[in-house]
């Protein structure tokens, strides 16, 4: 059967069986177009915690729920207006009164608690997943993926969970464990933690977890960041936490936040046995990543305070970071920015100003060399508007501790611009530009590299069954090139590499649990003189079998010049995974995943995929079967 067979099959399917699915959270809308994520969890995780963060809507503060990222200004309005009335929430039929968007009506019915029982006793629930690929055969040992993470719901306010992972090929039996126990305030934020964690504070200049939103054109999501201090370390990368203590405690306006690590990393060792750099895979495969797994023993030991009222956040952040060998003893030219040495010193700033509709956010942060970094933001919100304007500077070899703020976090210097309009009832435009350039290459090469991304996007719900949404987006690129001239001399030239993106995806809900996705993508990559482009046309469905069995189909059929011009297509994977796939030469790929509910505390998942492709006289096909258990006792 070729790709145009299964294609077929997949349209016959749709109008045979009638698809069932149940509602899902569009998280696609919240991942980077352009951007690979293979089986990551972390910006899972991290939306998780919004729409997980059940708020009462008949008592609770209007300030709470606009608090949350993901719920639009319109939205926060209506619910103003319906309580103003002196009405009431009662059920999910009364959020549907207010005639939301629909993945806005989706998600206040999560965050409501409409719908879903809360467990009053101890609750555990357990993930357990395994994965092979075709292509890790010639593993000799463990040719699996292998993921396990436990969780617990104890009273008043306490939580624990651990964590268990090992990738294909590597040797140890638990290759990576991470824990933690903490407990919450009355304010269900966390306070206390003992184990592993990440820290939120400020803008992401000095500390943040893996997770964060996208550059695109919603400001609210994209420019400021929205602290929540502690957290427990959910995540199976093994080189963003910290592991140790951390506490936080409330004096009236003043909150103060201390906090102690004591962890070992990973490192990429020399020949005589010096720390060249850190290791960030979390892979122990070879003899050399084998030899640096846990060579370097990491001390940090900080404190935060803050001042915060209604309108007014201001806080100063102090970092200690020490290490019991010497980081970069070789001083190499193309090294010269980087940290050496065995101890550093961070500390910053940080800002947010709110007042009505308008609100400026930032923070200043500086390391040891007198390297800096700083970040400034100023947003306007309305309910038909959103605008946003973003600066930030952050020089070569500054040095946050566990930082992700806006951009790369150092070496980078540029200005964002981002807007959001709701044209009418039906309709939203959106769209951000971001003007940045990368002042240091590496010690030979210093040209600086002017770069520039830029994404327009129209929605439109047409009705309640069916939407329709076009987006183009694309980046400009300088990049340093060398070329042999007639006399076989080497010369460095800079050439501009423009990269653009077309997309319309086309969606059709046959009743509230009903839905079908087409999606069709052009790319168009230019370099110099030549110009590559590459096409991609993805059909997914989704149907309810008998017994409780959801089943989703997707297909993909891809055309493209090469790896230059690949294309981005997003793919639904294990509940609690995020998944964005690059597809390139020409092929296509084809995607089943089945979960059944055998019992309220029990599911089971399995996904099956199979991928073609072929360039010239040269193909790969490769296929990937993984499994899920839930469990919930």
């Amino acid at each position: 059967m070729n790709r145009f067979q299964i294609l077929a099959v997949l349209i016959f399917l749709v109008l045979k069986t009638g698809l069932l699915f149940g509602q899902d959270f569009e998280f696609e809308n919240y991942i980077n177009s352009d951007t690979e994520i293979e089986g990551a969890s972390d910006l899972y995780d991290y939306l998780e915690e919004f729409i997980r963060d059940t708020i009462n809507l008949n008592e609770d503060s209007l300030e709470k729920l606009s608090e949350n990222p993901l719920i639009d200004a319109s939205t926060l309005n209506r619910v103003k207006a319906f309580r103003n009335q002196g009405e009431l929430f009662n059920d999910a039929r009364d959020i549907r009164s207010l005639q939301l968007e629909r993945e806005q009506e989706d998600l206040l019915i999560s965050i409501s608690g409409f719908g879903f029982k809360k467990p009053e006793l101890e609750r555990v629930t357990i993930r357990n997943r395994v994965i092979r690929n075709s292509s890790d055969n010639g593993l000799q040992v463990f040719p699996y993926k292998y993921y396990t993470r436990a969780a617990t719901q104890l009273k008043n306010g306490y939580s624990a969970g651990v964590l268990i992972e090992r990738d294909p090929g590597e040797k140890e039996l638990v290759d990576y464990f991470s824990f933690y126990f903490a407990g919450k305030n009355r304010n269900n934020e966390y306070n206390k933690i003992i184990g592993d964690y990440s820290l939120e504070i400020g803008q992401g200049l000095l500390f943040w977890g893996n997770g964060s939103f996208i550059k695109g054109g919603n400001p609210i999501l994209t420019m400021r960041k929205q602290a929540k201090g502690i957290l427990p370390y959910k995540s199976a990368v093994e080189t963003r936490n910290l592991r140790g203590v951390a506490g936080s405690r409330q004096y009236g306006k003043i909150k103060t936040l201390a906090f102690a690590s004591l962890l070992s990393r990973d490192a990429a060792l020399s020949d005589s046995g010096d720390v060249l750099n850190f290791r960030e895979s979390g892979l122990h495969r070879t003899e050399s990543e084998i030899a640096g797994k846990n060579s370097v023993r990491e001390m940090i030991i900080g404190f935060r305070s803050e001042w915060n009222t209604k309108k007014y956040k201001i806080g100063t952040n102090f970092a200690i970071v020490d290490f019991d060998t010497e980081i970069n003893p070789l001083k190499t030219p193309d090294k010269i920015n980087d940290f050496a040495g065995s101890e550093y010193k961070s500390l910053s700033v940080d800002y947010n100003i709110k007042h009505s509709y308008f609100s400026l956010f930032g923070e200043v942060a500086g390391s040891n060399g007198g390297k800096t970094a700083q970040v400034h933001g100023a947003m306007a919100v309305y309910e038909k508007a959103q605008i946003g304007i973003l600066y930030r500077d952050y020089e070569d070899g500054f040095r946050g501790v566990r930082g992700n703020p806006f951009g790369a976090g150092d070496n980078e210097k540029g200005i964002y611009a981002g807007i959001k309009l709701k044209l009418n009832k039906i309709t939203t435009f959106s769209g951000f530009r971001d003007l940045y350039k990368r002042p240091w290459v590496t010690a030979t090469i210093g040209t600086p590299s002017r770069r520039e991304d830029y994404r327009l996007e129209l929605n439109r719900q047409i009705n309640r069954s069916n939407s329709i949404s076009l987006r183009a987006w694309g980046a400009n690129r300088e990049e340093n090139q060398f070329q042999t001239d007639e006399f076989g001399i080497e010369r460095k030239i800079v050439q501009n590499r423009k990269r653009q993106n077309f997309r319309l995806k086309l969606k059709h809900r046959f009743s509230s649990n009903r839905t079908l996705n087409w999606q069709i993508e052009r790319i168009s990559v230019e370099q110099g003189n030549s110009t590559e482009y590459g096409y991609l046309l993805s059909s997914s469905i989704g149907m309810s079998l008998s017994n409780r069995i959801m089943l989703r189909l997707a297909v993909t059929l891809h055309n493209t010049d090469s790896f230059a011009s690949r294309i981005y297509i997003y793919e639904h994977d294990f509940p609690g995974v995020l998944r964005n796939i690059a597809v390139y030469n020409k092929g296509y790929r084809f995607m089943v995943l089945a979960s059944k509910d055998i019992s309220t505390y029990f599911s089971a998942s399995v996904k099956l995929e199979r991928y073609s492709r072929s360039a010239q006289n040269e193909s790969t096909e490769e296929t990937r079967i993984g499994f899920q258990i839930d469990l919930s006792i």
